[in-house]
């Protein structure tokens, strides 16, 4: 025969443990699972960092005087000349493209920089947008990135002048 005190206990043990409260969530729900980290990162700190990954990536497919082989070869530490558009290349970046300025921090030559500048956006950025704020943030990333980027092309500059060699330039 059927032990009805046995069903009904074991009725209420189930009932309990798999409770349907849409308020509290279930032990399987995907919020909770282990194989998928939340990484919450905020909106100028992401921008910056999806930036730096894309212009990087399209530096390194449009790089001038370099083939296939050679940037596979050294895709570490491989350093070249980058896109005019997109770096700071002396003699073709500046008069047309001034805006490389500011979006030269943003790319990368080689493998090591990215990773570099991806962790360094990735925690510092995090930081310091939550700290500051969005605006002021913004702020430090034009003066960090533009002001040694034009000092060191006026050094470049005074170094084509007081040396005069064509091949600087």
């Amino acid at each position: 025969m059927l032990d009805v005190a046995r069903l009904d206990a074991a009725h209420a043990f189930t009932t309990t443990t798999t409770s349907l409260d849409p308020t509290q969530p279930s032990p399987a729900h995907p919020r909770h699972s282990l194989a998928m980290p939340r990484i919450n990162l905020p909106p100028l700190t992401r921008g910056i960092l999806a930036a730096v990954i894309f212009f990087t990536l399209i530096n390194f497919a449009l790089r001038p005087h370099a083939d296939w082989v050679e940037k596979v070869e050294k895709p570490i530490i491989g350093v070249g000349n980058g896109v005019p558009w997109l770096t700071i290349v002396p003699r073709y970046s500046v008069p047309w493209y001034p805006w490389v300025f500011a979006l030269a921090t943003l790319v990368e030559q080689n493998l090591l920089g990215l990773i570099t500048t991806g962790l360094t956006v990735f925690y510092g950025g995090r930081y310091l947008e939550r700290a500051w704020g969005s605006h002021e943030f913004t702020k430090f990333m034009l003066f960090v990135a533009m002001i040694p980027n034009i000092l060191t092309y006026f050094l470049y500059l005074v170094g084509y002048l007081v040396i005069s060699k064509g091949s600087m330039m």
